[in-house]
């Protein structure tokens, strides 16, 4: 007769740590891989917000008297009677110091609630006290925020994806063609990552292109790619704006923050006819940027690396290799308008200093003091760029 014999009791205890530890391993791979190509997704359509209509200064003291200048209005604010130049001293009866107190009232009105507007209009020796009532709108983020007049448009990328966006033309008061510029959105953003510089650009007299890359925002697909797949978008947001009446198809840019950095900067290095291009933040190589953020919890790149990269490449459908958006800048050979944030956390300083290296002197490099991946632009950041795309266009 054969005894059963118990298995000893630290081969058992060493099982079940080997199972925890390969468990805590596929998990960590998993959720990795599936950020990469699978972000929280936001979108325009749920974007609606109360809105007063005002563009105010951004930088003043705080400890000051109460005042924050108003640098333009759109409705509902202009057609109540405030202008650009009116200093905000008061909303609901309380004084205003910085942007945020206004933009605290308007956050917990409702659709037609009045806020009451104290201001000072200011006209050479002579000043007038203002008090309106301005009646606030709910409605989603557009150009429209900024005062001008845009198109709901769709094309499709390389993969037949349908991508969705808006078309801002240029100024009515353009003679002829004019240029262009398409602007690629980071990998947890949609078209309104570049909005902030619409006004601007549209004053330069440039037509502006804003998309959703596939599985982004309104646009169709699940996934992205990290610039790969969206360096085609680009290519494809190009020839959708060269088609477009009032614009000149030989003086096309492309302008990309983060992801849509990379995903210019592959475009420009594989297609002849970018003329001019302005990035944000980009990654040099997509291999280095995923073991920094490996390395930023503290994990070992060499051990999680490859199955991330892996897994991600076969849910995007892409070669992680491929994309490295500072290596196309040997076969992009136009300017380049470059930002980096110096307190970048998510994409180190060094990689803005590569493409500098690459591209030499074409490249004007501005680095942010104070200034994180997804941080506030200071406020010649919009000139700028507008000068430069009308300079280079």
């Amino acid at each position: 007769m054969t005894l059963y014999r118990r298995p000893r009791v630290w081969k058992k205890r060493l099982a079940m740590a080997t199972m925890a530890v390969l468990v805590g391993y596929a998990l960590i791979v998993a959720y990795f891989s599936h950020f990469m190509v699978s972000p929280p997704r936001i979108r325009v359509s749920e974007s609606s917000r109360p809105v007063l209509g005002v563009f105010m200064e951004v930088d003043r003291d705080p400890e000051g008297p109460p005042g924050v200048r108003i640098l333009r209005t759109v409705d509902p604010a202009r057609v109540t009677g405030l202008e650009g130049g009116d200093v905000i001293l008061r909303v609901d009866d309380l004084p205003v110091y910085t942007n945020t107190d206004v933009a605290e009232v308007v956050r917990a009105g409702s659709p037609g609630d009045l806020v009451r507007v104290e201001a000072r209009r200011v006209a050479g020796e002579s000043q007038t006290a203002i008090l309106l009532d301005v009646p606030l709108d709910v409605r989603p983020v557009s150009p429209r925020d900024h005062g001008l007049e845009f198109q709901d448009v769709a094309f499709t990328d390389p993969l037949g994806k349908t991508l969705r966006g808006w078309y801002v033309p240029p100024p009515p008061r353009s003679a002829g063609l004019n240029p262009g510029v398409v602007y690629g959105h980071g990998n947890g953003g949609d078209r309104r990552h570049w909005l902030p510089i619409v006004w601007e650009v549209h004053h330069a007299g440039i037509a502006q292109l804003f998309f959703d890359f596939a599985g982004r925002g309104e646009s169709e697909g699940s996934t992205i790619s990290l610039g790969a797949r969206e360096s085609g978008a680009m290519i494809a947001g190009l020839e959708f704006l060269a088609g477009m009446q009032d614009v000149d198809p030989t003086r096309i840019g492309l302008a990309g923050r983060s992801m849509g950095g990379a995903a210019a900067a592959l475009a420009a290095g594989s297609d002849p006819r970018v003329r001019a291009l302005v990035l944000d933040s980009p990654f040099a190589d997509l291999t280095r940027e995923v073991d920094h953020v490996i390395r930023s919890y503290y994990l070992p790149p060499a051990l999680f690396r490859a199955p991330i990269l892996a897994v991600a490449a076969m849910r995007g459908r892409f070669e992680p290799s491929e994309v490295v958006p500072a290596a196309a800048m040997e076969t992009y050979h136009g300017p380049v308008l470059l930002y980096h944030g110096r307190d970048d956390d998510a994409v180190p300083m060094t990689d803005a200093l590569e493409f500098k290296e690459r591209t030499g002197d074409r490249l004007e490099l501005h680095l942010l003091d104070d200034t994180g991946h997804n941080g506030r632009r200071p406020a010649p950041y919009a000139e700028r760029i507008a000068e430069f795309l009308r300079e280079n266009l």
